[in-house]
């Protein structure tokens, strides 16, 4: 899976154990926590920091974008992103983390045709938070 790019690069995975995995087909691994993004300014902050860009990086969308189709700083044998706490990441802004694949999938093309691997996987809770009172069932109706 991680060997050769494709488009199907976007992974929605429960096992955070998959960067020793990965690591060993000698592609660069970036992981960082999503858990606590709440806005864009906070997933450009952990992507930001987790990817290393450099301090020329705007913090917008356009930016991102140009960012993730660059990485010269990085090794070219293929990228790996590893988004812990995806389930919270969710749940928190559905939009930003749209927003966050489209680009992901924006610059896949990209590297896709470079022949280097751009793979994104959110790193799923094994129990969903906050699905607790939601997945409860409903009471009888009252009569």
């Amino acid at each position: 899976m991680y060997n050769r790019p494709s488009i199907t690069s976007i992974h929605f995975l429960k096992d955070a154990a998959l960067r020793e995995i990965v690591e060993k087909s000698g592609v660069s691994v970036m992981e960082c926590d999503l858990s606590d993004v709440h806005d864009a300014d906070g997933l450009f902050s952990a992507v930001s920091e987790a990817m290393q860009f450099p301090d020329y990086f705007g913090g917008n969308w356009d930016a991102l974008d140009e960012c993730l189709s660059d990485l010269d700083w990085l090794p070219e044998s293929g990228f790996v992103f590893l988004a812990k706490g995806a389930s919270k990441a969710w749940s928190n802004n559905p939009q930003v983390m749209g927003m966050f694949t489209n680009c992901w999938l924006e610059a896949n093309e990209y590297w896709f045709e470079q022949g280097i691997p751009f793979h994104l996987v959110f790193v799923l809770s094994e129990r969903p938070s906050g699905l607790e009172g939601e997945l409860r069932p409903a009471s009888p109706p009252r009569g």
